[in-house]
């Protein structure tokens, strides 16, 4: 956690679908789950700034998703 801190941001990864053409740097352009799950948790580390992450895409061929470290 003191990492991430010192990192000054989170890196967030997130499932879009295979068709997604927006840009993943604007948060408005990105939900679900996944999406909810990285502001809350960037909430947590930084007390409350539900922004300070950056997010990185994959999409998943068979459709099911996981959590895992990054």
């Amino acid at each position: 956690m003191t990492r991430i801190r010192q990192n000054g941001s989170l890196s967030c990864g997130v499932v879009v679908p295979r068709d997604f053409v927006r840009d993943a740097t604007e948060n408005d352009n990105l939900v679900g789950r996944s999406v909810n799950y990285c502001h809350a948790f960037a909430a947590a580390v930084f007390i409350g700034n539900s922004e300070a992450m950056i997010f990185s895409t994959f999409d998943e061929p068979n459709g099911t998703t996981f959590c895992g470290n990054f």
